[in-house]
């Protein structure tokens, strides 16, 4: 139970952290090359972006799972393959 919880804790995280690691990562490079905020601008809402897209792909295949196991579905997802 706590390990399922923790799974499922972890979009938190990614969304929290990956703007955060992006924007240093951006910072380094602004000190580096002298520009001012364009960089940790940039890579920020790029960690953003990436954190919440890979967010919905991963929801939307754990609900396809789901729905393959549902006693309506016969076990085929909705992209027509069939779950074992």
């Amino acid at each position: 139970m706590l390990a399922r919880g923790a799974h499922r804790s972890a979009g938190s995280f990614e969304l929290a952290l990956a703007p955060v690691i992006m924007a240093l990562l951006g910072l380094w490079i602004d000190r580096t090359l002298g520009t001012t905020p364009l960089f940790v601008v940039l890579l920020a809402v790029f960690g953003m972006a990436g954190a919440a897209v890979k967010i919905v792909y991963q929801y939307r295949h754990q609900m396809a799972e789901h729905d393959s196991s549902a006693p309506w579905s016969g076990g085929v997802v909705s992209d027509g393959s069939r779950v074992a």
